[in-house]
Order: structure tokens, then sequence, then C-alpha cells
């Protein structure tokens, strides 16, 4: 697999340039711009950059897509600004295998997520647990994906004339070209391209009297290297304690030199006493922890001396719970995916090659006071 590498794109042709196919007829100028050039070299500059950095993805690999969008009115049940996040795992034939997405407030809230479940992608509304399936996605390949997201430019060019400008100005701080196309309702749709690297930045969506009434903003796209599985073990009863092991499965295609744990349980059943590393195929890794708020979890994070990383599978850490009553699942939260986590509340493994955190796949479990499975 190749080394992970970043690039910004587009992350939905419609949602992020805020265009209906047909719905531009034309360009609009920005008056408060001062410099101009050819809107056409733009987007051809943009779509050759694009289309290079889509040229070293492939097979075996994760794709993961962040955006923050805005709309107004709020569409469903979403509050007006959103996070989406997803993650596209292809197979050696560059096959869909595996998909999550997320969908939250700003305050970290989930609202929606959805998961590929046998070939079928599996929508959940969280605040009314309704689900929708929408079947035929696990014949999605990688060149399906590629072929969306270079249609985005391709799309923009078609309806872009040879005599259109396109305006410098800034984009969230980033030296951006500016090109406003008409929509519909007296709507104007303004696209931003870095004038660095022609990336796809953003987009904005323009009331007539030129308040945003949408926006999306800083799509990007990341390759992660995929990681082994993250699973609790079998519980045990030691001195009183329930000891639960943190187990990576599976064969190694990229080392790792860390792991984040978010592990939770129902605090009537257990509290935290502690978490170590003996053991632990990392070595002698230095594991801090961090208890939720509520008493029903942990989150802990081991990183290897030195950087040192491994290619085993194996022990990671172990959790030392205290019994209270009766049986609780264990639940690793997930980064991103199911539970939105992030960087800090998610759980993952951590490239040794990068220090970014990996794909994983996760097993949870259960165990009672007795320290055996419930």
């Amino acid at each position: 697999m190749k080394s992970p590498t970043f690039v910004r794109l587009a992350v939905l042709a419609a949602v992020l340039l805020g265009v209906a196919a047909g719905a531009v007829t034309g360009l609009l100028f920005i008056t408060r711009s001062t410099t101009a050039q050819s809107a056409v070299s733009v987007l051809q500059e943009a779509r050759a950059a694009q289309t290079a950095a889509l040229a070293a993805l492939g097979s075996n690999t994760t794709l993961h897509v962040m955006g923050v969008e805005y709309r107004s009115p709020a569409p469903l049940n979403l509050p007006g600004t959103t996070i989406s996040e997803s993650f596209w795992t292809f197979d050696a034939a560059g096959k869909l295998s595996a998909y999550s997405s997320v969908t939250k407030g700003t305050d970290g809230h989930v609202y929606q997520h959805a998961e590929l479940v046998g070939g079928a992608m599996v929508h959940t509304d969280v605040a009314s647990g309704q689900t929708s399936t929408t079947p035929g996605w696990g014949a999605y390949t990688f060149d399906g994906l590629r072929a969306r997201y270079n249609q985005v430019v391709t799309d923009l060019l078609a309806r872009v004339g040879s005599s259109a400008t396109a305006q410098t100005t800034t984009f969230n701080g980033v030296a951006a070209y500016a090109i406003e196309m008409p929509g519909g309702g007296g709507r104007t749709n303004r696209s931003y391209i870095s004038q660095n690297d022609h990336s796809i930045l953003g987009s904005e969506t323009l009331a007539p009297d030129g308040h945003v009434t949408a926006y999306t903003r800083t799509a990007v796209m990341e390759v992660l290297s995929n990681g082994p599985a993250i699973a609790t073990g079998a519980p045990s009863l030691v001195n009183g304690k329930v000891s639960v092991p943190i187990m990576t499965t599976g064969a190694i295609t990229n080392p790792y030199s860390g792991i984040n744990v978010h592990l939770r349980w129902n605090p009537a059943v257990f509290s935290f006493r502690s978490a170590n590393a003996s053991g632990s195929v990392l070595g002698s890794p230095v594991c801090p922890s961090a208890v939720d708020s509520d008493g029903g979890g942990v989150v802990v994070g081991c990183a290897s001396t030195g950087g040192a990383s491994t290619s085993v599978s194996g022990l990671v850490l172990t959790v030392i719970l205290m019994p209270k009553t009766g049986c609780s699942a264990l639940h690793l939260y997930t980064h991103a995916g199911t539970d939105g986590g992030d960087a800090k509340t998610g759980s993952y493994t951590i490239n040794a090659a990068d220090t970014h955190p990996q794909f994983n796949q996760y097993v949870g479990g259960t165990a009672n006071v007795s320290g055996q499975r419930c």
C-alpha cells in the first residue's frame, strides 16, 4: 500500500458546489475583487491537480472524507451547521468492502449515521431510531468514486463560457479564485478554488439580498492506512476486580506505534479502577487515561516509547473495573463512524509511518461482576 497522502477534493458535486444540473446559465462577476483571470484556465488546472491526486490512490485503502456544511432553513431535524465525516474502505479488487459515516453538530452531538451492511447502505436517524436501507452499495468500486470526484470540475467547465473570469479573493484565510454562477430563485452559487494547489476549498449559496444561505467549508479527503481490528478480549476476575483485555486482531498490513481506546460500560455495573499495558505488544508504552464524566467509560491512550512500531496483533492494554452488580455491554467507542468519535474520543490504532489514525473495525463484548461474559 502506498504511504498515506492528503488531498483536498470535492465531497459531493451537488452539495459542495451548490449547483443543480442544468441550473447554471452564465457567470456573474464579484465586484469587490480586483484581479481576474480566465475561469476556464483555473478550472482546467483544478481538474489536472485533482486527477493527479486521485491517480495516486487505489485499492486496499481507506478514504476519510470530512466537511462542514451550513443550510438555512435547517433540513429535517439537523441543526444549521453540521459536520459530515465518512470512511470508505476498498479491498484489493477496488470494491467497497466497508463504509461508515456520521453527521453531527458543532457540539459533537450525533444526528445521523450510516454503515454498509451486507452490501446495502443502512441509514439511521439517532433521535427517532428509524432506519432506511439502500441496496447495491456493495457493488461500488474505487473507480466509481474516482469518476464521481473528477466529474465535479468537469461539470463546472461545461457551464462556464470561454470569456468568463475567476476573481481572486480569500476563503477561510486561504488565497483563492472565486467563480460565481446564478442558481434558481435568484440565488447565486459561488465556488472557491485554491490559488496554491488548485484544490476545491468550498462553496457558498447566496440569497438575492446577498446573505449566505448555505455553504460547504474545507472538504478534505485523507487516505488512511488500514489497521487491525480492535476487540475486547475475554474478561476475568482477579483479586476482586474485573480485567478487560483490549486486543488487536488479524494480520498487520501497516505497522502501528500506539492506540487510543475509548471503552464504554454501564456505570451501574462497573466503575473504573485503572489501566495498564503489562504484556502489551507495543512494548512498554506510556498509557495516560481519562474517565468519562458519567463514570461509564474511560479513554486510554498508549504510545510506544520512542515511537517504536509493531507489526504484531495481540494484547495492547488492560482495563481494570470495580464490580458493583449485574452485567454490562463493553462497547468500543468508534473513531467517526457510528459514534462520531474524534482524535480524542474515538478508538483507533496509530499509523507508525505518519502518526495519523488508522482505519479499524471494532468488536465489543460483555462482562458481569464475576468476570465472565454474559
